[in-house]
């Protein structure tokens, strides 16, 4: 089928491999546009189809993740340069440090620089809550209007899944502590108000302790 100088090829898995997926995308707009919405559903199954093909076969969409480069044949492969850099982060979180503390230690030891300027927390906890470094692709996860897919053993792991296991049990017992250092922040916060207005706070009781 031709539309607008673009073949599209029956029967085809993939958008031409000439054209980029936004620019797909604005093609299957204007055909719906023009009226041709089967040819549209068609063409959208196969592509779902294909793309379900391509991800099963290492075939991973996006931005390729620190650990991995991208082999000639579009795979993802380990990268030896940048992949003990991924384990000792999972390594350092199981030791009990936050994101914060791991990202710290990888800024006074310029890990990756200059090409990473600096490591934040969140840098941190992307790594550490992908599957990805365990062989596993998660499709949509960060769409709240899709139920996200997740591919088992897409891409060779870095890290086992008896890690992945540690990590998820660590991410429990830091999230409690979290809670308690909050809890006693805070109660830090109601005790050094009281005392400035002249109170005692004592397990949420107030008294006043001087006159005014």
């Amino acid at each position: 089928e031709i539309f607008e100088g673009v073949k599209l090829l029956p029967g085809k898995n993939f958008y031409p491999s000439d054209l980029k997926p936004e620019e797909f995308h604005n093609i299957l707009i204007k055909m719906l546009k023009s009226g041709k919405q089967d040819e549209v559903r068609k063409i959208s199954e196969r592509t779902k189809f294909g793309l379900n093909g391509a991800i099963k076969a290492g075939h991973i969409p996006g931005k390729c993740p620190l650990g991995y480069y991208r082999a000639p044949d579009k795979t993802l492969k380990i990268d030896n340069t940048t992949k003990d850099i991924v384990l000792r982060i999972f390594e350092l979180y199981l030791e009990g440090k936050s994101y914060q503390n791991i990202a710290n230690i990888l800024n006074q030891e310029k890990v990756l620089y200059p090409q990473v300027k600096k490591w934040i927390d969140s840098s941190v906890n992307r790594i550490i809550n992908n599957k990805i470094y365990m062989g596993d692709y998660e499709r949509y996860k960060n769409d709240n209007d899709k139920e996200t897919e997740i591919y088992m053993d897409v891409v060779p792991p870095i890290i086992t899944r008896a890690m992945w296991e540690e990590v998820q049990n660590q991410k429990e017992t830091n999230q409690s502590l979290t809670m308690k250092i909050n809890e006693l922040a805070s109660l830090e916060n109601v005790n050094a108000v009281a005392n400035k207005e002249g109170l005692a706070y004592n397990n949420g009781n107030i008294r006043i302790i001087t006159e005014r």
